[in-house]
């Protein structure tokens, strides 16, 4: 029987959270179980993770497989995944992130009768020190209706991994892998993914649970610390990928997605450091924008990037404070 869905798990040293994300794949009517696959990509764990995937590949054999590799980083996992992939629509989950079930049991159902290159589901933040929980939901796209992509232009709700469903097909089609070796790198997933789809559907289930404030997340402040360089080769990459689309019909919806990277990236600069060095870092990179991508410079300013720029980035210290404060809000 083909599979409709492929759910790839990242896995790298996760076995204090890993049984709950495939416990949570595991649907008990086995009609529907048969009809996705789970596959677990261990990136060169030194810990029990290989040894956890193992007990559910003995158990259900038809619906999740194990590969095991040397570690090559998240961008190696989603590479691997894709060449790996048996079903029709392929899915991410991190290995300390878990599903909604029943949730997936009615994603499962919904993609039997979907031909749509791109699915948007929405997610919850699960904030760990808290307890809090907040969905994401896509304001002013129509509900179990197929749209062109062309919809997500202007739209300034994030799109990211934790609500995508790509058709697979439509990931064979991107020319280049995903970086290797970096963190960082499911942004270029989102962006590659959508310069190849042309219809899109919002099936409205909760599917994935997004666990947030686990200790060396990367998208912490001491993880954008360690890894800041990586994000800016993510942005290398991703503006490189860019100009190769000069003739896609969804290249400024892909220059769009980029601005909105690039004011995610001046909030990870600000959050670093208030340093003069950082003033005239974020200038620098946003008079270059200015220069080489007006539109771009246009999309990507909101209040904070206002204010930089109306007082010739003098407010840093000022505009930090509020991203830090923002941060901890969206923390608790």
């Amino acid at each position: 029987m083909n599979k409709v869905l492929t759910i790839v798990i990242a896995a790298y040293n996760v076995e204090d959270y890993l049984d709950d994300a495939l416990r949570s794949c595991v649907i008990e009517d086995d009609r529907i179980r048969k009809l996705y696959e789970v596959i677990v990509v261990n990136d060169g764990s030194a810990d029990h993770t290989g040894d956890i995937v193992r007990c559910y590949v003995e158990r259900y054999p038809e619906t999740f497989r194990l590969i095991d590799k040397v570690n090559g980083g998240y961008g190696s996992v989603i590479n691997e995944g894709v060449k790996a992939a048996e079903g029709r629509y392929f899915k991410l989950l991190d290995g300390d992130d878990w599903y909604d079930t029943q949730a997936l049991e009615k994603m499962v159902q919904c993609l039997g009768t979907c031909d749509s290159d791109m699915v948007l589901t929405e997610y919850t933040l699960v904030h760990e020190n808290s307890g809090r929980r907040n969905t994401a939901c896509y304001a002013g796209i129509a509900r179990n209706a197929q749209r062109p992509v062309s919809d997500l232009l202007r739209a300034e709700f994030p799109l990211a991994m934790h609500g995508l469903c790509y058709r697979t097909d439509v990931l064979r089609q991107v020319p280049v892998p995903v970086t290797e070796h970096c963190f960082y790198t499911d942004t270029e997933y989102v962006i590659y993914g959508l310069a190849y789809v042309k219809e899109m559907i919002y099936f409205p289930v909760n599917l994935y649970q997004y666990r947030i404030g686990v200790e060396g997340q990367s998208v912490s402040i001491s993880g954008l610390r360690k890894h800041i360089g990586d994000l800016e080769r993510v942005i290398a990459d991703i503006d490189a990928f860019c100009e190769r689309l000069q003739d896609s019909v969804n290249r400024e919806l892909i220059s769009y997605r980029i601005a909105l990277a690039y004011r995610e990236y001046i909030t990870s600069l600000l959050l670093l450091s208030g340093s003069k060095e950082m003033r005239q870092k974020i200038r620098r990179f946003d008079e270059k924008v200015k220069r080489l991508q007006p539109k771009r410079y246009e999309w990507m300013e909101n209040k904070k990037i206002r204010i930089l720029r109306l007082t010739g980035y003098r407010a840093c210290g000022l505009c930090r404070l509020y991203c830090k404060w923002e941060k901890i809000r969206d923390e608790r």
